[in-house]
């Protein structure tokens, strides 16, 4: 929870601070002081900020440095105990439970949630297992989430990154009455009551794994979506976006995983990269240019998710590909930047990183048909190819 507060209270201060200091500056020059105190003030205050800047720098690569360690070291513990390793994907939510005895995993593509505990090897040990596959249900059902890369919520002091639960809206129990905290405990015990959980080795063999399944409601992506839709609306509004576009997007970017994370370290709903993609559009949004890196646990946070994510697709829109004279050329051009990079795109029409050439090269064809085809034929990663698909294709879905 420190280093929460702390990553936080490193962009809310840095925001605070330039406000302060502008206020600052405008009394002193209310004042009446002279051309040269003002720029000498003016001086001074960007020296402290630069200065404030530096060490939160430091600091959060001192704790970034600490978090990889502290990962690590859960992960071998992880795999002592189970015999294997599983964490979140853009598509999939995992967490893990008190000293990594318990664990669930969300796949938000097949809508189905799995759970299973570590339970003592024993002929006798199935009513233990079954009390503990309980308690994971009722946890996960009413989990909102943690930002932590280890995926544990053994800590009490960890804060939830949501305001209600992941699965809100999502779960329905035998008689079709949606699940929440007043009947989760109910439905815990009707999961597990009709449904034989299965069991099989795990780790070092002193332990044995137990898992059951059971499925989220048929429209789940669209009862996950509705929240987040507002938002959607509010930053195409601001950066002049499709809605259906930025929808089609968080579709295919992560399924409408508010707790997404890569292997790459993208984070959230628009899979932004703290130190890429995250900080570019923050430098944009805050006209701070010295930012760096966007904490991941404000990532987590789907407004500013959304809004940083919008952002970045209005910099690849008007920065990158803004001399693109037919904007439908533009807007593929700028789907297949948001994934793969610009750099990506301009490989594709000229083989190598220059969006100058590539640019003549695009208003030489001005037909959004064939600069569609030319990109899902020639993009030089597979993965980049498939996304514009994608989001073209679902793209129709929110129209």
């Amino acid at each position: 929870m420190r280093m929460r507060m702390l990553s936080l209270l490193w962009i809310m201060t840095t925001i605070m601070l330039s406000v302060q200091y502008g206020a600052r500056a405008q009394d002193k020059a209310g004042e009446g002081s002279s051309q040269h105190d003002f720029e000498a003030y003016r001086a001074q205050q960007r020296a402290e900020l630069a200065t404030f800047r530096t060490q939160s720098q430091s600091e959060f690569e001192t704790w970034q440095a600490n978090d990889e360690k502290q990962f690590k070291a859960f992960r071998k513990e992880v795999m002592r105990q189970w015999g294997d390793y599983v964490g979140s994907t853009p598509a999939t939510w995992v967490e893990y439970g008190k000293a990594e005895k318990t664990r669930s995993i969300v796949d938000f593509k097949k809508g189905i949630v799995t759970v299973q505990v570590l339970v003592r090897k024993g002929a006798a040990m199935l009513p233990v297992a079954k009390k503990q596959l309980e308690a994971a249900v009722e946890k996960i059902v009413a989990s909102r989430g943690t930002a932590s890369p280890a995926p544990a919520s053994a800590d009490a002091s960890v804060e939830p990154v949501l305001p209600q639960p992941v699965l809100t809206n999502q779960v329905v129990d035998a008689s079709g009455v949606t699940v929440t905290a007043n009947n989760a405990t109910s439905f815990a015990q009707q999961v597990v009551g009709e449904t034989e959980p299965e069991k099989a080795a795990a780790g070092d063999g002193t332990e044995e794994k137990y898992t059951l399944s059971f499925p989220l409601v048929p429209d789940h992506l669209a009862r996950r979506m509705a929240p987040f839709v507002p938002l959607v609306k509010k930053y195409c509004a601001t950066y002049d976006l499709k809605t259906s576009q930025v929808l089609a997007m968080i579709h295919t970017e992560s399924y409408f995983n508010p707790m997404a994370a890569s292997s790459s370290n993208a984070i959230g709903l628009m899979q932004l990269v703290p130190q890429k993609g995250a900080a570019e559009a923050y430098q944009f949004v805050t006209n701070d240019a010295s930012f760096s890196v966007v904490p991941r646990e404000s990532l987590f946070d789907p407004e500013t998710n959304i809004r940083l994510g919008c952002a970045y697709l209005y910099l690849l829109k008007t920065r990158d590909f803004g001399d693109v004279t037919n904007k439908d050329c533009g807007m593929y051009c700028s789907i297949a930047g948001y994934n793969g990079g610009p750099a990506c795109v301009a490989y594709a029409f000229t083989g190598d990183s220059k969006l100058p050439r590539a640019i003549r090269s695009i208003n030489s064809m001005n037909d959004a048909d064939k600069v569609y085809l030319f990109l899902v034929r020639n993009l030089p990663s597979a993965e980049t190819r498939q996304y514009l698909e994608n989001v073209v294709q679902r793209t129709r879905l929110y129209e």
